[in-house]
Protein backbone atom coordinates (compact mmCIF):
# COMPACT_ATOMS: atom_id res chain seq x y z
CA UNK A 1 0.00 0.00 0.00
CA UNK A 2 2.85 2.65 0.91
CA UNK A 3 4.13 2.13 -2.89
CA UNK A 4 0.90 2.39 -4.30
CA UNK A 5 0.26 5.53 -2.15
CA UNK A 6 1.90 8.68 -1.56
CA UNK A 7 0.83 11.64 -0.37
CA UNK A 8 -2.86 11.15 -1.53
CA UNK A 9 -1.60 10.45 -4.69
CA UNK A 10 -1.77 6.99 -6.43
CA UNK A 11 1.55 6.12 -7.65
CA UNK A 12 2.43 3.44 -10.85
CA UNK A 13 5.44 1.49 -11.96
CA UNK A 14 6.32 2.49 -15.42
CA UNK A 15 5.97 -1.15 -16.42
CA UNK A 16 1.98 -1.27 -15.01
CA UNK A 17 -0.28 -2.66 -17.92
CA UNK A 18 -3.52 -3.13 -18.15
CA UNK A 19 -5.37 -6.15 -18.96
CA UNK A 20 -9.50 -6.80 -18.75
CA UNK A 21 -8.97 -10.22 -16.15
CA UNK A 22 -6.06 -11.15 -13.40
CA UNK A 23 -6.37 -14.32 -12.38
CA UNK A 24 -3.92 -14.75 -8.71
CA UNK A 25 -3.28 -18.42 -8.80
CA UNK A 26 -1.73 -20.58 -12.13
CA UNK A 27 -3.43 -23.93 -10.47
CA UNK A 28 -5.86 -26.00 -11.91
CA UNK A 29 -8.77 -23.45 -11.58
CA UNK A 30 -6.89 -20.40 -12.88
CA UNK A 31 -5.78 -22.82 -16.01
CA UNK A 32 -9.60 -23.71 -16.25
CA UNK A 33 -10.54 -20.04 -16.06
CA UNK A 34 -7.48 -19.22 -18.82
CA UNK A 35 -8.90 -21.63 -21.35
CA UNK A 36 -12.11 -19.99 -21.23
CA UNK A 37 -11.15 -16.54 -21.27
CA UNK A 38 -8.63 -17.69 -24.34
CA UNK A 39 -11.98 -18.03 -26.28
CA UNK A 40 -12.89 -22.04 -25.90
CA UNK A 41 -16.62 -22.00 -24.76
CA UNK A 42 -18.68 -25.33 -23.62
CA UNK A 43 -20.88 -26.86 -25.24
CA UNK A 44 -22.96 -29.92 -24.45
CA UNK A 45 -23.35 -33.19 -26.64
CA UNK A 46 -27.14 -33.90 -27.37
CA UNK A 47 -26.41 -37.75 -28.17
CA UNK A 48 -24.51 -37.95 -25.12
CA UNK A 49 -27.14 -36.02 -23.00
CA UNK A 50 -29.56 -38.34 -23.67
CA UNK A 51 -27.53 -41.25 -21.37
CA UNK A 52 -27.25 -38.94 -18.84
CA UNK A 53 -28.54 -41.18 -15.48
CA UNK A 54 -29.91 -37.75 -14.22
CA UNK A 55 -33.97 -37.84 -15.75
CA UNK A 56 -34.13 -33.59 -14.32
CA UNK A 57 -31.07 -32.79 -15.31
CA UNK A 58 -31.60 -34.41 -19.09
CA UNK A 59 -34.84 -32.53 -19.45
CA UNK A 60 -33.50 -29.16 -18.81
CA UNK A 61 -30.78 -29.69 -21.31
CA UNK A 62 -33.55 -31.11 -24.05
CA UNK A 63 -35.82 -27.63 -23.56
CA UNK A 64 -32.64 -25.33 -23.98
CA UNK A 65 -31.26 -25.24 -27.44
CA UNK A 66 -27.78 -27.26 -27.91
CA UNK A 67 -26.00 -25.14 -30.31
CA UNK A 68 -25.62 -22.05 -28.10
CA UNK A 69 -23.33 -22.49 -25.47
CA UNK A 70 -23.08 -23.26 -21.50
CA UNK A 71 -22.30 -19.25 -21.07
CA UNK A 72 -25.23 -18.14 -23.00
CA UNK A 73 -27.98 -19.63 -20.84
CA UNK A 74 -29.09 -19.49 -17.59
CA UNK A 75 -26.40 -21.55 -15.58
CA UNK A 76 -28.67 -21.85 -12.86
CA UNK A 77 -31.92 -23.06 -14.05
CA UNK A 78 -29.59 -25.62 -15.67
CA UNK A 79 -27.73 -26.29 -11.94
CA UNK A 80 -31.15 -25.94 -10.14
CA UNK A 81 -31.70 -29.62 -7.92
CA UNK A 82 -28.34 -30.68 -8.15
CA UNK A 83 -26.28 -32.34 -5.36
CA UNK A 84 -22.72 -32.91 -4.83
CA UNK A 85 -19.94 -31.71 -2.57
CA UNK A 86 -19.62 -28.38 -3.40
CA UNK A 87 -22.19 -25.45 -2.73
CA UNK A 88 -21.58 -23.39 -5.97
CA UNK A 89 -24.30 -24.07 -8.76
CA UNK A 90 -22.43 -23.88 -11.74
CA UNK A 91 -19.51 -26.01 -10.03
CA UNK A 92 -22.19 -28.88 -9.61
CA UNK A 93 -23.39 -27.79 -13.27
CA UNK A 94 -20.09 -28.31 -14.64
CA UNK A 95 -18.82 -31.38 -12.46
CA UNK A 96 -22.69 -33.60 -13.37
CA UNK A 97 -21.70 -32.77 -17.42
CA UNK A 98 -18.05 -33.52 -16.88
CA UNK A 99 -17.90 -36.34 -15.02
CA UNK A 100 -21.74 -37.27 -14.49
CA UNK A 101 -22.21 -39.22 -11.44
CA UNK A 102 -18.91 -39.54 -10.43
CA UNK A 103 -19.17 -39.16 -6.87
CA UNK A 104 -21.57 -42.87 -7.48
CA UNK A 105 -18.31 -44.58 -8.94
CA UNK A 106 -19.45 -44.69 -12.80
CA UNK A 107 -16.84 -44.01 -15.21
CA UNK A 108 -19.28 -42.27 -18.08
CA UNK A 109 -17.83 -40.35 -20.90
CA UNK A 110 -17.75 -35.97 -20.40
CA UNK A 111 -21.00 -34.97 -21.85
CA UNK A 112 -19.43 -31.52 -22.91
CA UNK A 113 -17.16 -30.54 -25.35
CA UNK A 114 -15.22 -27.28 -26.31
CA UNK A 115 -15.04 -25.05 -29.41
CA UNK A 116 -12.77 -22.39 -30.16
CA UNK A 117 -14.17 -18.98 -31.02
CA UNK A 118 -10.96 -16.51 -31.09
CA UNK A 119 -13.38 -13.85 -31.72
CA UNK A 120 -14.73 -14.53 -27.79
CA UNK A 121 -10.66 -13.71 -26.48
CA UNK A 122 -10.79 -12.08 -23.36
CA UNK A 123 -7.46 -10.29 -22.72
CA UNK A 124 -5.88 -11.48 -19.25
CA UNK A 125 -2.95 -12.55 -17.67
CA UNK A 126 -2.13 -15.74 -14.60
CA UNK A 127 -0.24 -14.78 -11.90
CA UNK A 128 1.82 -17.65 -9.92
CA UNK A 129 4.55 -18.51 -7.69
CA UNK A 130 5.63 -21.57 -9.58
CA UNK A 131 5.25 -23.40 -13.08
CA UNK A 132 1.62 -24.05 -14.31
CA UNK A 133 0.02 -26.10 -11.51
CA UNK A 134 0.49 -24.38 -8.33
CA UNK A 135 0.84 -26.31 -4.95
CA UNK A 136 0.81 -29.68 -7.24
CA UNK A 137 4.58 -29.19 -7.85
CA UNK A 138 5.26 -28.59 -3.82
CA UNK A 139 3.86 -31.76 -2.88
CA UNK A 140 5.31 -35.13 -2.04
CA UNK A 141 6.02 -36.73 -5.74
CA UNK A 142 5.65 -39.86 -4.40
CA UNK A 143 2.05 -39.43 -3.33
CA UNK A 144 -1.22 -40.61 -4.78
CA UNK A 145 -4.36 -38.45 -5.46
CA UNK A 146 -7.03 -39.05 -2.81
CA UNK A 147 -9.64 -38.84 -5.91
CA UNK A 148 -9.77 -40.58 -8.96
CA UNK A 149 -7.27 -39.94 -11.29
CA UNK A 150 -9.86 -38.98 -13.96
CA UNK A 151 -10.90 -36.04 -11.73
CA UNK A 152 -7.82 -34.10 -12.52
CA UNK A 153 -8.98 -33.69 -15.79
CA UNK A 154 -8.62 -30.29 -17.33
CA UNK A 155 -11.48 -28.90 -19.91
CA UNK A 156 -10.14 -30.50 -23.81
CA UNK A 157 -7.59 -33.10 -22.95
CA UNK A 158 -8.66 -35.98 -20.29
CA UNK A 159 -5.86 -36.59 -17.79
CA UNK A 160 -5.62 -40.50 -19.17
CA UNK A 161 -5.60 -38.91 -23.10
CA UNK A 162 -2.34 -37.19 -21.93
CA UNK A 163 -0.74 -40.39 -20.03
CA UNK A 164 -1.10 -42.32 -23.08
CA UNK A 165 1.03 -40.22 -24.79
CA UNK A 166 3.36 -39.08 -22.36
CA UNK A 167 4.47 -42.24 -20.48
CA UNK A 168 6.24 -41.91 -17.19
CA UNK A 169 9.87 -42.32 -17.57
CA UNK A 170 12.15 -44.04 -15.23
CA UNK A 171 15.52 -43.06 -13.73
CA UNK A 172 18.61 -43.77 -14.80
CA UNK A 173 18.92 -47.45 -13.32
CA UNK A 174 16.07 -48.10 -12.17
CA UNK A 175 14.70 -50.77 -14.52
CA UNK A 176 17.77 -52.96 -13.15
CA UNK A 177 16.94 -54.09 -10.10
CA UNK A 178 19.59 -53.88 -7.26
CA UNK A 179 20.91 -57.22 -6.14
CA UNK A 180 23.69 -57.92 -3.21
CA UNK A 181 26.06 -60.50 -4.14
CA UNK A 182 25.20 -64.38 -3.25
CA UNK A 183 27.21 -65.05 -0.08
CA UNK A 184 26.52 -68.85 0.52
CA UNK A 185 25.24 -69.79 3.95
CA UNK A 186 27.21 -71.31 6.95
CA UNK A 187 26.24 -73.82 9.15
CA UNK A 188 27.29 -73.29 13.00
CA UNK A 189 28.72 -76.06 13.30
CA UNK A 190 31.95 -74.62 11.13
CA UNK A 191 33.30 -73.25 13.63
CA UNK A 192 33.57 -75.72 16.26
CA UNK A 193 35.92 -73.68 19.32
CA UNK A 194 33.30 -70.88 18.92
CA UNK A 195 30.47 -73.16 19.05
CA UNK A 196 32.09 -74.80 22.23
CA UNK A 197 32.98 -71.90 23.60
CA UNK A 198 29.34 -70.36 22.87
CA UNK A 199 27.67 -73.03 24.90
CA UNK A 200 29.74 -73.17 27.80
CA UNK A 201 28.99 -69.41 28.82
CA UNK A 202 25.64 -68.80 26.90
CA UNK A 203 27.07 -66.02 24.46
CA UNK A 204 26.03 -65.15 21.06
CA UNK A 205 27.83 -66.00 17.88
CA UNK A 206 27.49 -64.42 14.77
CA UNK A 207 27.83 -66.49 11.78
CA UNK A 208 30.84 -66.37 10.21
CA UNK A 209 31.22 -66.72 5.71
CA UNK A 210 34.80 -67.57 6.11
CA UNK A 211 34.93 -70.79 6.86
CA UNK A 212 33.19 -73.29 5.82
CA UNK A 213 32.49 -77.29 6.25
CA UNK A 214 33.29 -79.97 3.65
CA UNK A 215 29.51 -80.57 3.81
CA UNK A 216 28.32 -76.83 3.20
CA UNK A 217 31.27 -77.41 0.39
CA UNK A 218 29.41 -80.17 -1.37
CA UNK A 219 25.55 -79.75 -1.18
CA UNK A 220 25.09 -76.40 -0.53
CA UNK A 221 23.39 -77.06 3.10
CA UNK A 222 24.36 -76.41 6.73
CA UNK A 223 24.69 -78.28 9.74
CA UNK A 224 21.21 -77.67 10.48
CA UNK A 225 20.10 -79.43 7.19
CA UNK A 226 19.06 -75.89 5.57
CA UNK A 227 19.34 -75.63 1.76
CA UNK A 228 20.82 -72.45 0.67
CA UNK A 229 19.21 -72.22 -2.68
CA UNK A 230 16.24 -70.56 -3.63
CA UNK A 231 14.27 -73.74 -3.12
CA UNK A 232 13.69 -72.41 0.66
CA UNK A 233 12.24 -69.27 -0.73
CA UNK A 234 16.47 -67.08 0.09
CA UNK A 235 15.71 -66.91 3.62
CA UNK A 236 18.76 -68.62 4.48
CA UNK A 237 22.02 -67.53 6.49
CA UNK A 238 23.97 -64.73 5.03
CA UNK A 239 22.85 -64.96 1.60
CA UNK A 240 19.19 -63.49 3.03
CA UNK A 241 20.54 -60.45 4.91
CA UNK A 242 23.81 -59.48 2.96
CA UNK A 243 22.65 -56.41 2.33
CA UNK A 244 23.40 -55.07 5.35
CA UNK A 245 21.04 -57.37 7.97
CA UNK A 246 23.47 -58.87 11.03
CA UNK A 247 22.56 -62.01 11.86
CA UNK A 248 23.41 -64.02 15.13
CA UNK A 249 23.03 -67.68 16.55
CA UNK A 250 22.48 -68.74 20.11
CA UNK A 251 23.34 -72.11 21.46
CA UNK A 252 20.52 -73.80 23.46
CA UNK A 253 22.20 -75.38 26.29
CA UNK A 254 19.39 -78.44 26.65
CA UNK A 255 18.43 -78.86 23.43
CA UNK A 256 21.76 -78.05 21.76
CA UNK A 257 20.09 -76.33 18.99
CA UNK A 258 21.07 -73.30 17.56
CA UNK A 259 18.50 -70.34 17.46
CA UNK A 260 19.33 -67.74 14.44
CA UNK A 261 18.05 -64.71 15.00
CA UNK A 262 17.91 -61.11 12.91
CA UNK A 263 19.61 -57.58 14.91
CA UNK A 264 18.78 -55.21 13.29
CA UNK A 265 16.64 -55.35 9.53
CA UNK A 266 18.38 -55.67 6.29
CA UNK A 267 17.22 -52.20 4.01
CA UNK A 268 14.71 -52.68 1.55
CA UNK A 269 15.16 -53.18 -1.91
CA UNK A 270 13.01 -50.14 -3.62
CA UNK A 271 13.65 -50.96 -6.97
CA UNK A 272 11.38 -54.55 -6.62
CA UNK A 273 7.63 -54.12 -8.03
CA UNK A 274 5.37 -54.23 -5.75
CA UNK A 275 1.66 -55.28 -6.28
CA UNK A 276 -0.81 -52.68 -7.06
CA UNK A 277 -4.78 -52.46 -6.06
CA UNK A 278 -7.10 -51.86 -7.91
CA UNK A 279 -7.96 -48.93 -5.86
CA UNK A 280 -4.68 -47.47 -5.88
CA UNK A 281 -4.26 -47.85 -9.76
CA UNK A 282 -7.56 -45.50 -10.03
CA UNK A 283 -5.47 -43.11 -8.47
CA UNK A 284 -2.70 -40.28 -10.29
CA UNK A 285 1.10 -40.09 -8.81
CA UNK A 286 1.05 -36.33 -7.81
CA UNK A 287 4.38 -35.94 -9.76
CA UNK A 288 1.96 -37.18 -13.29
CA UNK A 289 -0.71 -34.69 -12.20
CA UNK A 290 2.07 -32.13 -11.91
CA UNK A 291 3.85 -32.46 -15.14
CA UNK A 292 0.23 -33.07 -16.81
CA UNK A 293 -0.62 -29.24 -15.48
CA UNK A 294 2.62 -27.58 -17.15
CA UNK A 295 2.25 -29.75 -20.14
CA UNK A 296 -1.76 -28.72 -20.77
CA UNK A 297 -1.01 -25.17 -20.86
CA UNK A 298 1.84 -25.55 -23.46
CA UNK A 299 0.05 -28.03 -25.52
CA UNK A 300 -3.13 -25.63 -25.34
CA UNK A 301 -1.07 -22.41 -26.51
CA UNK A 302 -1.95 -20.54 -23.09
CA UNK A 303 1.87 -19.65 -22.69
CA UNK A 304 1.71 -16.18 -23.50
CA UNK A 305 -1.34 -15.70 -20.86
CA UNK A 306 0.90 -16.52 -17.92
CA UNK A 307 3.56 -14.58 -16.01
CA UNK A 308 4.81 -17.48 -13.55
CA UNK A 309 7.58 -17.01 -11.02
CA UNK A 310 5.81 -14.02 -9.60
CA UNK A 311 4.61 -13.15 -5.99
CA UNK A 312 1.75 -10.83 -5.57
CA UNK A 313 1.90 -8.25 -2.82
CA UNK A 314 -1.17 -5.76 -3.18
CA UNK A 315 -4.44 -5.72 -4.36
CA UNK A 316 -6.09 -2.33 -3.89
CA UNK A 317 -10.12 -1.95 -5.53
CA UNK A 318 -9.89 1.94 -7.72
CA UNK A 319 -12.58 4.52 -5.97
CA UNK A 320 -14.19 7.45 -7.83
CA UNK A 321 -11.09 9.78 -6.53
CA UNK A 322 -7.84 7.29 -8.05
CA UNK A 323 -9.70 7.72 -11.89
CA UNK A 324 -9.05 11.01 -11.99
CA UNK A 325 -5.32 11.06 -11.54
CA UNK A 326 -5.08 7.78 -13.43
CA UNK A 327 -3.69 7.51 -17.39
CA UNK A 328 -6.67 7.49 -19.92
CA UNK A 329 -6.31 3.76 -20.39
CA UNK A 330 -6.41 2.73 -17.05
CA UNK A 331 -9.41 4.66 -16.07
CA UNK A 332 -12.02 1.99 -17.01
CA UNK A 333 -10.08 -0.08 -14.04
CA UNK A 334 -11.59 -1.97 -11.03
CA UNK A 335 -8.29 -3.14 -9.48
CA UNK A 336 -4.81 -2.31 -9.24
CA UNK A 337 -2.78 -5.60 -8.49
CA UNK A 338 0.69 -5.09 -7.39
CA UNK A 339 4.02 -7.84 -6.62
Amino acid sequence: MKDLYSKGNLLLHKDTIYKDVVIIGNGPSGISLSYMLAGHWPYWSPEKAQKHPDELLRARLNYYDAQKSLVEHDLFSLADGLEGRSTNPVSLLLDSLQHPCADLGMDLPPMVEYRHHPEKEIDHVVLGRGPPGGSWHRMDPNLRTLSLAAWMSLPGLPFADWESRHPPVPAAGSDEPVTSEPVPSVCARCNSEQTKRAKRTGQKVALSSSSKCSKCHRSGTDGNNNTSGAGNNGMTGQQQHGDGGSVVAMLDERTGKVNVQLLCPPRRNLSLKRQVSKEVETRALISRVAQYYASYVAEKGLERYFMNETIVTTVVPLDGKCETVLPERFRHGRWIVAG
